[in-house]
């Protein structure tokens, strides 16, 4: 039965990667504003892996970090997809012993602000190492304020929409029987 488990999880990380990197290549639903790019539902695939375990949420994270380099993505946009690893890492792990936690509306807001937070401080602390040590343009930002403002309530918004489109998609797959023990969330049920 644990090996059935580890390969279903294997199958399940390997889809959410590749999901990962198919999503912000074809989305129709995109704005990008060199070196921000918001593609909707992109951090959903890290955020199920979340709910699996912090191993599911660093492959994923690593998957799809190659994925953009593969992509041929800008170097600033794929160092921001490597800067998921600390927001991806912190909730998984905190979801490992705290699984209650989504099961109440209020405490889940709070947990994908803080998410979004740590999310876009990383972004943030990207963007800012590739302009202030030239590797952009200076035409992209004409001030630090503007790097905090698209960058990092950029980021934060769209992780905490990707959050809980993410929580839309996990509904259904918690209903299922065969799924279910593969969410850390499902232990606290």
């Amino acid at each position: 039965m644990r090996s059935s488990m580890s390969v279903q999880k294997m199958t399940v990380v390997a889809l959410l990667i590749a999901v990962g990197v198919v999503i912000p290549m074809f989305s129709p639903v995109k704005l990008v504003l060199e070196p921000a790019s918001f593609t909707l539902a992109s951090h959903v695939p890290i955020f199920i892996a979340m709910f699996i375990s912090p191993m599911a949420a660093l492959a994923v994270v690593i998957g799809t970090t190659a994925g953009f380099f593969i992509g041929g993505f800008s170097p600033v946009i794929v160092a921001r997809a490597a800067s998921h690893v600390l927001f991806a890492l912190l909730g998984a792990w905190y979801l490992r012993y705290r699984p209650n936690i989504l099961s109440s509306f209020f405490k889940t807001q709070i947990f994908s602000f803080i998410i979004g937070i740590i999310h876009a401080w990383a972004e943030v602390t990207v963007v800012s190492f590739f302009y202030l040590n030239g590797g952009m343009a200076g035409t992209y930002y004409s001030a630090v304020t503007t790097i905090l403002l698209l960058v990092g309530l950029g980021s934060l918004v769209h992780s905490m929409v990707d959050f809980v489109i993410a929580l839309a998609v996990l509904k259904p797959l918690m209903a299922r029987e065969s799924l279910r023990p593969l969410f850390v969330i499902s232990k606290s049920s």
